[in-house]
């Protein structure tokens, strides 16, 4: 079957299009994301800088072999910010929840792995460590900034992360002091 000139010229023509729209609305999405990834930067940078926050402050031992700290930042009113700090006998981890009108807009994530029990205290180091940033949006994650590894299934799950932020907004400050 011989295609005419006017009909290859025709879908020639429709598929340019079609990329140079794609390519646009690729770009577009861009500018949004970047967009929002500076408004939840620029938030976080001012719960942080914000000192009329209370800070109430829970041990949790018995998490982990080496206990750990739930540091709460909040207003009156609303929790701001939630640091987590578990200690184990081969590492730590320190969790961060960034809040903006009780929806998490931010997650932190640093793991510090040992080279041996911290209780041996002979050559002990940090053997490695591992960080991860995640950017939310209406409950979506909008970035993902780190150790994820496509190649095989990441520890961290998004909407774990949403569902635990939902039950840390929950909390009562009374309850934790």
């Amino acid at each position: 079957m011989v295609l005419k000139k006017k009909t290859i010229t025709r879908v020639l023509f429709l598929a340019t299009g079609l990329s140079l729209m794609l390519y646009i609305f690729s770009c577009i999405d861009d500018v949004y994301t970047s967009n929002l990834l500076s408004e939840i930067r620029n938030e976080c940078k001012m719960i942080d800088a914000d000192t009329s926050l209370h800070i109430t402050e829970k041990d949790t031992f018995g998490l982990s072999t080496e206990g750990g700290v739930l540091f709460l930042y909040h207003d009156e009113t609303n929790i701001k910010k939630v640091v987590f700090e578990i200690y184990g006998e081969m590492g730590q981890k320190v969790n961060k929840y960034y809040f903006k009108q009780d929806k998490l807009i931010y997650f932190f994530e640093r793991v510090l792995h040992y080279n041996e029990p911290i209780y041996l205290q002979q050559n002990f180091s940090v053997e490695s460590e591992q960080m991860n940033q995640l950017f939310f949006f209406n409950d979506q994650l909008v970035q993902w900034i780190g150790e994820h590894d496509t190649k095989r299934e990441s520890k961290i799950k998004p909407y774990e992360i949403v569902n635990y932020s939902k039950i840390l907004l929950e909390l009562q400050f009374d309850d934790i002091e």
